[in-house]
């Protein structure tokens, strides 16, 4: 063999051998190293916590048969783009709405929005209800002449095009906002919201329910955000930092999905 052929031939099979495993690291690494995308987040989690081992060590064969698996829902951001809104439920113990940021003050910042919009609906319920009690306003004559100006139609098509033109500014900025406010680390801090089944109450009794709130944190293994470990407390149930674990069982798009934050009694 000649001595340009021996070189070419041993660097050509060496190329194709470590080829092959680089394309499987590179693939493998894309997604845990990249750059961290907030929508890559949004799905369905299976939970893993030790905790629920106290509450179901004996459970009914009625129970074993009826029971959810642990799960947490994330499904879009906060209208702000502060926050990531969804909902954890831990089967006949907690059912609650969460609001995940990337730091502590913008957690509790967008927890304050939260409270105030429920606050603000639950007023304008009533205030509604009242109306609607008290009886039909004034009647408006039709026959009275329309003043100068943009007729009816073309003011609601402008304001329309207005609202239109606004959202569509406020989307495109939401997830650079979300990415501004968070950590560098897929790291999240939690607050949830809603309902806690007290200890000891049977299942069937509605009033074994009480609206409670806490905090928590979870950690993704890497930028996928395939899997997290955290922690979660709950005063109700005794729980102060307790792990909790979960994987991606569905990656989703971002969907609007209506969520509840109920108020807290003052």
């Amino acid at each position: 063999m000649d001595d340009w052929q021996e070189p070419a031939l041993s660097s050509r099979h060496f190329h194709n051998r470590v080829g092959r495993e680089d394309r499987g690291s590179v693939s493998r690494n894309k997604g845990r190293n990249g750059p961290f995308d907030v929508k890559s987040s949004f799905g369905t989690y299976e939970l893993k916590y030790p905790a629920l081992d106290k509450f179901t060590n004996t459970p009914s064969k009625k129970n074993k048969q009826t029971r959810s698996s642990p799960s947490m829902e994330l499904f879009r951001l906060t209208d702000d783009g502060n926050g990531i809104l969804g909902q954890l439920m831990l089967p006949d113990m907690i059912e609650v709405t969460i609001v995940l940021a990337g730091s502590r003050k913008v957690l509790l910042k967008t927890a304050e929005d939260l409270e105030d919009h429920a606050k603000s609906e639950g007023s304008g319920k009533r205030g509604s209800e009242q109306d609607d009690c008290e009886g039909e306003g004034p009647k408006v004559d039709s026959d009275e002449p329309i003043s100068d100006g943009e007729s009816p139609d073309e003011e609601v098509q402008s304001n329309d095009s207005s609202a239109e033109e606004s959202r569509g500014k406020s989307g495109s900025n939401r997830f650079h906002t979300f990415e501004k406010n968070s950590f560098r680390a897929p790291k999240f801090w939690i607050q949830w919201r809603g309902k806690v089944k007290r200890p000891g109450s049977p299942i069937e009794e509605t009033n074994g329910n009480l609206i409670d709130t806490g905090m928590g944190y979870i950690v993704f293994s890497g930028n996928n955000c395939r899997k997290f470990k955290g922690t979660i407390s709950c005063e109700a149930l005794g729980w102060k930092d307790t792990s909790i674990t979960g994987w991606k069982t569905v990656s989703r798009s971002e969907r609007d999905k209506p969520v509840t934050w109920v108020p807290l009694k003052e």
